[in-house]
């Protein structure tokens, strides 16, 4: 039997008449190649399981509703439901541009809700800003961490303390003293490798200044965080933390909404995926018996 090579830079075409694919490098697939898939399959199953092995699910089942979103519709995301119990951890997954950090941002009070409706704990949640969501107990960590995470130039103290000065008692005057205390102990408890809280963030390497940011939410004490790619560009130490963390987050009766491109990482930590395309969730599953495949069939709809 005769071999061809195909070179497609559609995807569909790859769909069609190919038993086995490979990405050349600068290359972006938008949609579901099953001969793609075959060839990541082991690999990603492996990954999850390890994962998971590595921070275990709690034997407990999740809390009450904590969170609950009902037809949130803005520019950019539509009728999105869904709910995020206490100790619970939800995934977000999708392809680019699927509307998954546009959630983020609808619920965080970024982008303007056209309607719907949120609640926080049973109680209506309206946030017309992200200073709202904040005092309200929602915590975004975003998904650029340099653009729209850190002020580089400035202090690890102020990075941590940014949004905190209500309750390290700065309402209407900073004290550094306070901000160096409280970034001092949780640098303590994240294991920082940097040069202490005067130094500023652009000292830290990328996996110190993603623990930073964790820190400005564990201060924050958020009933529910979302984490929007919380391992991207960090090395597999500081993963392993961040994944810890998390269970230790949701253990302690938080709500995770967690957004990742990694499906091993996804399917790994969360209780339940949210599959979203077009901006609308297109389905859910269950974890940890949800696939690579099964997610990847509702992201691009084959």
């Amino acid at each position: 039997m005769s071999s061809k090579i195909l070179d497609a830079s559609k995807i569909s075409q790859v769909r069609l008449g190919a038993r086995r694919a490979a990405r050349r490098p600068g290359v972006e697939w938008s949609g579901y190649c099953p001969a793609l898939e075959r060839r990541a399959r082991k690999p990603q199953r492996t990954t999850a399981r390890t994962i998971a092995q590595l921070t275990p699910r709690p034997d407990a089942p999740p809390g009450p509703v904590l969170f609950e979103a009902r037809g949130l519709e803005t520019a950019r995301v539509h009728d999105v439901s869904f709910a995020v119990r206490e100790g619970e951890i939800v995934g977000l997954a999708g392809l680019v541009g699927a509307g998954r950090s546009e959630t983020a941002e609808a619920v965080f009070g970024v982008d303007p809700l056209l309607s719907g409706e949120m609640l926080l704990g049973g109680r209506p949640l309206r946030v017309r800003g992200p200073a709202e969501a904040i005092a309200a107990g929602v915590g975004y960590l975003t998904e650029d961490r340099a653009r729209t995470g850190l002020c580089a130039g400035l202090p690890c103290s102020w990075n941590v303390a940014l949004p905190n000065y209500p309750r390290l008692g700065m309402r209407f005057a900073v004290s550094p003293e306070h901000e160096r205390e409280a970034a001092a102990n949780l640098g303590a408890r994240m294991h920082l490798k940097w040069g202490g809280p005067d130094a500023p963030a652009s000292s830290l390497s990328g996996g110190n200044q993603q623990k930073l940011l964790v820190a400005r939410w564990l201060l924050a004490d958020s009933r529910l965080l979302v984490v929007d790619e919380p391992t991207r560009g960090i090395d597999v130490g500081a993963k392993a933390e961040i994944y810890a963390l998390l269970r230790e987050l949701a253990a302690a009766g938080k709500g995770i909404l967690l957004i990742s491109s990694e499906l091993p990482e996804l399917l790994g930590l969360s209780d339940r995926v949210l599959v979203m395309r077009g901006g609308r969730i297109a389905g859910e599953l269950s974890c940890p018996a949800a696939t690579p495949e099964a997610v990847l069939r509702l992201a691009a709809h084959a």
